[in-house]
């Protein structure tokens, strides 16, 4: 069974992975916005972000809200359900 750390650890990977390759857009403009040129200047689009990166980021949050709910460590319980989602989440994709 994976330490609490670990597990948290994983999912940040799994999120920080999903949008590799992206280059982060300057200050002032939408992260949820890719560049491209047109015409010699640089012009923001959505990115469109995949179901899957968009499940293991809810489930980071989950994750720290219940970690920080149960006092910096997560209990059996709450890392049990964590693990059973996020092999849901591997399992679909």
């Amino acid at each position: 069974m994976m330490k609490p750390f670990a597990l948290c650890t994983l999912i940040f990977a799994a999120v920080a992975t999903a949008g590799a390759g992206q280059q982060a857009p300057s200050q002032g403009v939408n992260r949820n916005s890719s560049p491209f040129a047109v015409a010699g200047r640089e012009v923001y689009q959505p990115v469109v972000i995949s179901p899957k990166a968009r499940q293991l980021r809810q489930l980071r949050i989950l994750a720290l809200k219940l970690q920080k709910a149960d006092g910096g460590t997560l209990t059996a319980e709450h890392y049990a359900m964590l693990q059973t989602k996020l092999d849901a989440i591997n399992a679909a994709y």
